[in-house]
């Protein structure tokens, strides 16, 4: 089942990286306070995080080396994100609250408009990963950030769901946000990634079950 090897990966990818990850959430986290090089910082992170699950080697360098090369790509990304959200946020509230009364085309504009909202969410999923791990233009990322989530839009939801439980538990504990959130994050989007794009292609690529021999007795005895 694609979505058990999908959180399978995940687990033993973050157990393996666990240290890492902390390191490289605190690096994103404090290179974010600007707000103006989060798009960058969170590209860099996605790139580093790629590197661990494709079990590439990994240096320090190449997190700002990375934040350097998706700069100015990633805030353009980042601006189009925000503005399609805006339209899409303010035509569903455009037929919320249509003051000229509630007919049915109200109610099918805004049944429309969540649908494309809960669609455009499910395309997040695949765009940062899809972004730094194919080195795609903005234009190419969204094209095939669709596409992927038109072919999958089940276990895209299942992961959609996974990642908000990360992301609720992370800003309870506040420490979270800072130090495992968007690593914990990323390692499950590009582990999706690799599985989905190794189905659809019908081959191996670099999404082989990396960890088919693995089982709890590897957390209790790790040296073993």
């Amino acid at each position: 089942m694609l979505l058990g090897q999908v959180i399978k990966n995940w687990f033993w990818d973050s157990y393996d990286n666990l240290g890492r990850l902390i390191f490289y959430n605190l690096l994103w986290f404090v290179l974010s306070l600007p707000i103006v090089t989060l798009p960058a910082a969170t590209a860099a992170l996605f790139y580093v995080t790629n590197q661990m699950v494709t079990q590439k080697g990994l240096e320090v360098k190449d997190f700002f080396r990375a934040f350097k090369r998706y700069f100015f790509k990633s805030l353009l990304l980042a601006l189009i994100v925000a503005a399609v959200s805006f339209i899409l946020y303010q035509d569903f509230r455009f037929f919320i609250t249509d003051r000229m009364g509630k007919n049915w085309l109200s109610f099918l504009g805004a049944g429309i408009s969540f649908w494309m909202i809960v669609f455009w969410f499910l395309m997040q999923i695949y765009l940062i990963p899809f972004f730094v791990s194919r080195n795609s233009s903005v234009f190419q990322t969204l094209k095939y950030s669709a596409l992927l989530v038109l072919v999958n839009p089940l276990r895209t939801f299942f992961v959609l769901l996974f990642i908000l439980v990360i992301i609720v538990l992370s800003v309870i504990s506040a420490a979270g946000v800072v130090f495992l959130m968007m690593g914990l994050t990323s390692i499950m989007q590009h582990n999706l990634l690799v599985e989905v794009i190794r189905k659809h292609s019908g081959g191996d690529m670099e999404g082989e079950d990396r960890h088919a021999y693995r089982g709890w007795r590897d957390i209790i005895k790790p040296w073993e």
